[in-house]
Order: C-alpha cells, then structure tokens, then sequence
C-alpha cells in the first residue's frame, strides 16, 4: 500500500527473488516497478544481496552508474549489506548518495553501526560527516 508504506515486504519480495531468480533478473523487475518507494526498497534489497555475496562486483557496479536515483538506491544497498562489519567504509560509501534525505538517513543507519564498533573513530567522523548536530543522539542512541 503506497498510501501506508512499509518498507519490509517489499524487502524480503526482492532478496527472494535474488535467491530465486538471481540477480540480474531482480533489477530487470525493480526496474519496471513504478518510481517511489515501493521501487526504491526493491532496488536497495537487490544490491544488499548481491553486495553481501560479491561485495568487490556490486562496487564497481555502483561506480559505473550514472548519478541518479538508481545508482543511490544501490549505494544505500551496499550501505545496508556493510554497515555491520565495517562502519568505515559504509560511512564513506552513504556520503556518496547525492539525495539529502537518502543520504541522511543512510548516514545516521551506518553512524549507529559504527558507533558501536569504534566509538572514538565514529566520533571524529562524525564531526567530518556534514550531519546536523540533532543527529549525534539518534546515532548515539541518546535521543
């Protein structure tokens, strides 16, 4: 129900269809899904399964796409996949989608993960990261 979305059906629908069907298969069918967030959640779940299984392939996918939503909605996919082993590199990776709240909200996700695997380097990149002050305590679990 795009009137009252929830972002987990739509999920768990496109990685069983990557076990499924694979892949390339997958994108094909988020891609003719109409532009929101019922699309939006398909597309992230698809590069989240690839980038846990092949996390070198779904990259360099990511950075032959064209800027766009696209290629955003792949970034916050392999954010998704990443975030829990390496908070670094995830955060590096959501600072390169070019939609704000995307962005934002992607940063925040990968802050928290960090945050709890090296408080002290999350700290300082939090101080970097262009995030709002009002989000170190949703990062921090403060709020």
């Amino acid at each position: 129900d795009p009137e009252n979305y929830n972002w987990r059906p739509m999920d768990e629908l496109a990685r069983e269809l990557v076990r499924d069907l694979g892949l390339e298969a997958t994108l094909e069918w988020a891609a003719e899904l109409p532009e929101g967030s019922l699309r939006g959640s398909a597309w992230s779940a698809a590069y989240a399964v690839w980038a846990s299984q092949d996390p070198k392939e779904a990259s360099l996918s990511v950075l032959k796409m064209p800027e766009g939503t696209d290629r955003n909605l792949a970034i916050n996919g392999l954010v998704s996949a990443h975030a829990h082993e390496d908070g670094e590199s995830a955060a590096i990776w959501a600072a390169e989608i070019d939609e704000p709240g995307l962005r934002e909200s992607a940063m925040i996700r990968v802050g928290r993960q960090y945050y709890s695997q090296d408080p002290e380097a999350a700290t300082q990149w939090f101080a970097s990261s262009g995030l709002p002050q009002s989000a170190w305590e949703r990062l921090t679990g403060q709020d």
